[in-house]
């Protein structure tokens, strides 16, 4: 049985024998801490980078319970990411190294997913245990609840300037509002055993992606899917062979 693994685009196996829930991709530059991939290993209990061919594995946290949300703001040189235990939780940022590690927001009921807006210096993300979307700004202040009443939200994505989206994992479905919260809407839903989980966006493109997940345990990823910003022209992009968990797309 493959438990674990994490594919590239053509489902080559990079990194395996890790629970990744949280992922995310600092673009290549010349420095040297960009052109990495970061993920949350929830077993382990770590946050960790390799270079983007999988190669040079770094350990960069331990005792971290990220649970899906983990974001990186590469021209401000931090990563953000929330904790949980399932019935408390917080957000945390530190370097792209893993230093100056330091909590943000505490008291929160069960974080999953995380997006950051820099240009505007916020960060959103859902707290799934309270059924809300809520934002604060990058440095923890400021919080605010966005959109209450959800059931158990999953990932959230963040399109600048514009609408925020996020997954509805007790709904089956996938959401959108504006940034302030307002004027919420289905875009896709599911129906049976089956459910969004972890949710990215390519606003250049105007595409939403997402991951498909069984809702019966073992959990497991039984797609990559895409579709219009919109929720129109839904289409499979990637069918993984086996069980695999992996439940954070950025």
């Amino acid at each position: 049985m493959i438990r674990k693994s994490l594919w590239s685009r053509l489902g080559a196996v990079l990194i395996s024998g890790a629970m990744l829930l949280g992922l995310a991709v600092a673009p290549a530059s010349a420095d040297e801490i960009y052109g990495k991939i970061y993920w949350s290993d929830f077993d382990d209990q770590t946050i960790n980078r390799a270079d983007l061919d999988g190669s040079n594995v770094e350990e960069l946290l331990t005792g971290v319970g990220c649970y899906g949300g983990l974001a990186l703001d590469p021209a401000g040189g931090k990563m953000y990411w929330t904790q949980t235990d399932f019935s408390s939780g917080s957000i945390h940022c530190a370097n792209l190294d893993g230093s100056g590690s330091e909590e943000l927001v505490g008291g929160l009921t069960m974080p999953i997913g995380l997006a950051l807006e820099p240009g505007a210096g916020q960060m959103y993300w859902t707290n799934g245990g309270a059924g809300s979307v809520q934002r604060a700004n990058l440095d923890g202040s400021g919080v605010e609840e966005l959109v209450s009443g959800l059931s158990t939200p999953g990932g959230i994505g963040v399109d600048p300037g514009d609408k925020m989206y996020w997954v509805n994992c007790g709904n089956h479905d996938i959401q959108r509002a504006n940034l302030d919260g307002s004027d919420v809407e289905q875009i896709i839903t599911y129906a049976g055993t089956t459910t969004p989980f972890a949710v990215a966006l390519d606003s250049g493109a105007g595409k939403v992606y997402f991951s498909n997940i069984s809702c019966q345990p073992p959990e497991s990823v039984l797609g990559i899917m895409r579709a219009n910003l919109d929720g129109t022209d839904l289409e499979e992009l990637y069918a993984p062979e086996g069980m695999v968990t992996i439940f954070g797309l950025d």
